[in-house]
């Protein structure tokens, strides 16, 4: 699926949210992270690279997701963004996080 002609995010997005299979969902995931990746840089354009910094306050999120993958794939990306993610797989764990 990696080719130079990537399908649009938006669509890669619709099929993420369909996808049953965890294979074929983690290599949808990988896939839509190559392509919003993309897009941030053609939106930057000439623009100098914008850097992620602290918050005061409102920057801590539990990130809570039933699939291995998506708890796998996503919090780096947060963390990337100036969060500090704590991660549960349920509703007791992310209870017991609170």
């Amino acid at each position: 699926m990696v080719n130079s002609n990537r399908e649009d995010w938006k669509a890669l997005a619709r099929k993420a949210a369909h996808e049953q299979d965890p294979k074929k969902l983690l290599s949808i995931v990988e896939e839509l992270n190559k392509a919003l990746e993309e897009r941030e840089n053609q939106l930057r354009g000439g623009v100098s690279k914008r850097i992620a910094t602290k918050r005061e306050g409102g920057n801590e999120l539990l990130f809570v997701d039933d699939e291995p993958s998506i708890r796998l794939t996503l919090p780096p990306i947060l963390q990337e963004r100036g969060f500090q993610v704590q991660i549960a797989a349920s509703v007791s764990e992310a209870r017991t996080a609170i």
